[in-house]
């Protein structure tokens, strides 16, 4: 049979749990022997030598007894007591003469002689002075008493002398073996493959304080026993050092039982109140975080700040008296509260760039949310979304202008061959000789209308381009003053039929300016043209340049014939004119083309309207 399905077998457990038992016992004892017989020279002196030493402690107590019946005139309990424990005893005065005696004269190898003095102020029936008592103990040992079991004792001591280390030796190898047994046979039974066993409920660490308690109130109540004074007492000992082991063998057991079955800390009380306190603590960090989660920023900030006053105010109360200890709790507490603030100086600084990256235009630049905590990683999400989504908007606004342009100028396209046609058509007939005058009306009205759908569809065209800066412009040093001037005598007869008189002011020193001429051109362009269409008659217009700091300003000034009750943003946008009745021609383009063309040159149009004041300020940096 393999020693595996032993391990399964009760019976076998038992023989291996009793010899466990039987041979630890040997070892002990074998220990303990063999540490008395070194101590009481078993090795040195002779068998005689040795009984005689022990025998003489009971004698000398036996001697005491027999003196104390006689001080007290009781000779008759002297003779029981001698009889009782098989000892003869003679009492003899300094002088020789014999008080008392029970001895027959028997030959006998342990005798001992005993000298007591009996004072005269004791109240004794017996003279005072110098006795010399003897003891003489029957050497063949009949009764069963102290002397006879000493005797059996010594003897056997005596002979096993030599034999008591091997025995040990034995007795704690079987006693190992059998230890390994019980421990590999632990939880196992017959027909059962699972690991069961007395007690596998109980926590282990509330059956291990039981057996420290045990063992703790056993030392306790043996720790004064004399080893060498009550056999009763040696006897006790032995029985509970013979419990105590039989309890750690089933210990023992038990805890490798718990080990086969796995996680047997899990069932222990400790681990019980560990994780209570862990479950615990959990409920209180997660009401905590959700208390600051929903708290605003304010709010945690003075809780934190309570928080903190409180800690300070109590280390206070506690060390008011001790300056030292108080000064090292202040040093632990700015060592803990220093890293707090820098942290908090970094996560602010991160966002701080973040928020300015925003600022700049910088749609790419991302807040680092990592080892952020609480509002901060919010904060910094938020502005990552907002990056995100100012970067989502500009790409849909790209792309709808790109798509507007691409439609602006496929529609324009698609619309300029049969308007070419048109135009060409009905300059045809314009110049064809007929009787019919409405014909010939009509034939000019649809040229006029057809050469203004054309210029209409070329400022769609240049506005689209203008605004999604698809046109290619060259920046040139050039003189804002004199592309002004020219652009002045370009329109000196059209201002003149429309009876305005146009104030133009320069410097006398040229201001010099990056610019695309024939793009600047066309600015101005515009500006005149509007100017011809809505100023009103009989008032002046002012064309301005100067250098106001490092900028050059070119300013548009007239007064408007039509109430502009418009705002300048609501100008700038296309298709809209600054007359609502639209009695005069153009399509609401200028303004805006100007505008765009402006940018493009890194330049800045402004509008200002004071009642029926108009003015366009055009702005430049100035370059030597």
């Amino acid at each position: 049979m393999k020693i595996k399905q032993w391990t399964h077998y009760f019976l076998a457990k038992t023989i291996a749990f009793f010899l466990l038992i039987i041979m630890a016992c040997t070892a002990v004892g074998s220990v303990f022997a063999g540490s008395l017989f070194v101590q009481e020279n078993f090795y040195t002196r002779s068998i005689a030598e040795i009984k005689e030493g022990y025998f003489s402690g009971p004698a000398q107590s036996a001697a005491g007894s027999v003196l104390h019946y006689l001080k007290i005139g009781d000779a008759q309990a002297a003779q029981k007591y001698c009889e009782r424990d098989n000892i003869s005893a003679e009492v003899l005065s300094k002088d020789g003469s014999e008080l008392w005696s029970n001895y027959d004269g028997a030959q006998t190898d342990w005798q001992f002689a005993f000298e007591y003095n009996v004072d005269t102020t004791e109240d004794a029936r017996i003279p005072a002075g110098t006795y010399i008592i003897r003891i003489y103990l029957d050497d063949t040992f009949q009764k069963q008493n102290e002397y006879s079991f000493i005797n059996s004792l010594v003897s056997s001591g005596f002979a096993l002398r030599y034999w008591i280390y091997p025995i040990g030796i034995l007795a704690l190898i079987l006693t190992i073996a059998s230890f390994i047994f019980l421990m590999c046979s632990a939880g196992h039974r017959v027909g059962r493959e699972a690991i069961t066993g007395i007690g596998l409920a109980i926590p282990f660490d509330l059956l291990t304080g039981i057996l420290v308690l045990a063992v703790y109130v056993a030392y306790f109540l043996y720790r004064d026993i004399g080893v060498y004074d009550d056999v009763y007492a040696i006897a006790a000992l032995a029985a509970g050092l013979v419990g105590a082991l039989v309890a750690f063998t089933a210990y023992c057991m038990s805890f490798a039982a718990r080990i086969k079955l796995g996680g047997w800390w899990k069932t222990t009380v400790i681990c019980w109140l560990i994780r209570l306190i862990i479950r615990i603590c959990k409920a209180i960090g997660r009401a905590f975080v959700s208390l600051m989660h929903n708290l605003p920023l304010i709010w945690k900030t003075a809780l934190l700040t309570i928080i903190i006053s409180g800690i300070e105010l109590f280390g206070i109360i506690v060390c008011f008296y001790e300056t030292d200890n108080l000064l090292i709790l202040w040093f632990l507490e700015k060592m803990l509260l220093i890293p707090v603030a820098l942290y908090l100086a970094i996560i602010l600084r991160r966002l701080q760039k973040g928020g300015q990256a925003l600022a700049q235009g910088d749609l790419s630049y991302q807040v680092d949310t990592k080892r952020m905590l609480w509002d901060f990683k919010r904060h910094g999400e938020n502005l990552n979304s907002i990056a995100l989504g100012m970067t989502r908007a500009v790409d849909d606004r790209l792309k709808s202008e790109r798509f507007k342009t691409e439609l602006i100028t496929n529609v324009s396209h698609d619309i300029k061959t049969p308007l070419t046609s048109i135009i060409n058509y009905s300059d045809l007939i314009c110049k064809e000789q007929t009787e019919n005058k409405k014909v010939a009306e009509y034939a000019k009205v649809l040229f006029r209308q057809s050469e203004r759908l054309k210029k209409l569809i070329e400022d769609l065209v240049e506005a689209s381009k203008a605004s999604t800066g698809n046109i290619d412009v060259l920046l040139a040093p050039c003189e804002a003053g004199v592309l002004l001037t020219q652009t002045a005598g370009e329109y000196e007869q059209r201002l003149r039929e429309n009876d305005l008189e146009l104030i133009t002011k320069q410097p006398e020193n040229p201001i010099k300016i990056m610019a695309d001429g024939r793009r600047l051109w066309r600015v101005f362009d515009n500006l005149m043209n509007n100017i011809c269409k809505y100023a009103q008659s009989g008032t002046r217009v002012y064309l301005n340049v100067e250098k106001v700091n490092d900028d050059a300003v070119i300013s548009f000034k007239n007064t408007s014939k039509y109430p502009l009750d418009i705002s300048t943003d609501e100008l700038m946008e296309r298709f809209v004119r600054g007359d609502s009745a639209r009695n005069t021609d153009g399509n609401g383009l200028g303004l805006s083309i100007s505008k765009s063309l402006t940018e493009l040159q890194n330049g800045k149009l402004e509008l200002t309207v004071d009642g029926d004041l108009f003015k366009v300020i055009l702005r430049f940096k100035c370059i030597p």
